[in-house]
């Protein structure tokens, strides 16, 4: 699945250089995947109707079932959650997200998920029984 994922953002990079796009530099980055025609980054509200449109053009196929809306701001909770099943540095998740306070990371975005709660609760059995 990784490879998959891998694979896909190395095609779409390829794509970029065929094109001959600039590459820009931001806060010492470079090299991005995903950058605007011009070059640049896309923005969240460019990203979020991009998302409704493809939300909206699947659902108006005839489709036993329909997407349901969502935005960017979902996407980022779902990564802050994954990542931290992922890892138990929990400072490096902060860092990641880029919040100030690790209180934001936990209370806000990341959330428990039921692979995590089995886990932990099997971890126990060779301490409890």
């Amino acid at each position: 699945r990784f490879k998959d994922v891998r694979d896909a953002l190395i095609d779409e990079k390829e794509k970029q250089l065929n094109l001959k796009q600039e590459q820009f530099e931001f806060d010492g980055y470079h090299n991005f995947v995903f950058v605007s025609k011009r070059g640049g980054f896309y923005s969240r509200e460019n990203i979020s109707t991009q998302i409704k449109q493809i939300i909206d053009e699947y659902n108006a196929e005839e489709n036993d079932i329909k997407l349901p809306e969502f935005s960017t701001n979902v996407l980022r909770h779902t990564f802050a959650t994954r990542l931290c099943s992922r890892t138990a540095d929990m400072k490096a998740v902060q860092y990641i997200m880029g919040h100030k306070d690790i209180c934001t990371t936990l209370k806000y975005y990341a959330e428990p998920t039921d692979e995590g709660i089995r886990n932990s609760m099997s971890s126990l059995e060779g301490v409890m029984f």
